[in-house]
Formats: structure tokens, sequence, C-alpha cells
């Protein structure tokens, strides 16, 4: 079975290494996702938003031999759902790590700081405020490799609200 997994704001294809040996041990096909913009803290993410992620993933799913299962973690989430909404006939399964599908019109996360085109990772209170849960079981080891492995995130991504799709010549919808 071919997995593509998609990482949350501020992560590259790193952030899965630690499944990712156990997944293919298992007998699955493995790709994890580096999304446009998060290739290192001098990529110039202007003019990169919520279409040019998702352009990305259903490259990958139209380059894959069969049916893929997508994996999205936290704002990889919302990448999913457009790449499932655009790529109905293609996609077996969407499994959502810390997220949820977004609703058509809204915006993954608009209320971050940004600077610019970035989303700078802010802040670990920002994650910790009106009971939010998003840190629990992390230790100060592991969100101190979180910060020195964050890349700032297309700030249009975040902002960049969930539109339906534009059938892709060829779809079907399931009919499981």
């Amino acid at each position: 079975m071919k997995l593509i997994l998609v990482p949350g704001f501020w992560l590259g294809d790193w952030s899965w290494q630690q499944v990712t040996p156990a997944l293919v041990a298992a007998g699955h096909d493995v790709t994890s996702v580096t999304l446009p913009g998060l290739e290192s803290v001098e990529s110039d993410r202007s003019g990169i938003g919520l279409a040019q992620h998702v352009a990305a993933v259903t490259a990958l799913i139209d380059d894959a031999d069969d049916e893929v299962v997508l994996v999205g973690h936290s704002g990889g989430g919302t990448v999913i759902h457009a790449a499932v909404d655009q790529r109905p006939g293609r996609v077996s399964r969407a499994i959502y790590v810390d997220s949820a599908p977004l609703p058509h019109g809204m915006a993954t996360n608009p209320d971050l700081p940004v600077d610019g085109p970035d989303l700078p990772l802010p802040p670990w209170d920002v994650f910790r405020g009106d009971g939010s849960r998003d840190l629990d079981g992390f230790d100060q080891a592991q969100l101190d490799d979180f910060r020195a492995r964050a890349i700032p995130h297309p700030a249009a991504a975040a902002r960049d609200r969930q539109q339906p799709a534009t059938p892709h010549a060829g779809s079907t919808c399931p009919s499981r």
C-alpha cells in the first residue's frame, strides 16, 4: 500500500523519520513530504499558499500506480482534505493525526502572527492557551529539537481558505 505522509506547520519530511521504518517494515511504500517553501530557512515562501501545497500532494497521488492512503498531521490535514477532494477516486483512506477535515471556506489558522510571507514558529505559550493539549507528551529536549529544526511556514498556506475542488479529468467519486 502506498502511504503519503504530510507534515504539519513548520515541519518537513524529517518529522516522520521515527514512524517511517515501522511502516516500511510492515510492507508499505512510504513517501514523506516536505511541502513547498519548507525546504530550508532560506526558501522563498512568497507566492506559496494552500493551493501549492495541495498541488504537491496531488502530483504524488497522480504519480502513484494505484490508490493511496494520505496521512496528514495537524495543518497537513487541511492539505490532505483538499487533495482527497481533488482526487477522490485515487485516495482509499485519509488519516488525520491531531487534525480533522477543514470545511470549505475556512482557513487552517489565520490568527498566527506572520512576518511578511513567513509564519515563524511562535513561542510555546501560544500552543498552551485555552486548554490546548498540542504539546502534551513533549519533553524539553523534544521541544528544543522541534524549535531548532522548524522552518517558517508559508503564511498564505495558513490563511488561504479551503476551496471546493475543480474536478480532475478522469476522476470519479469512489463507490465505497
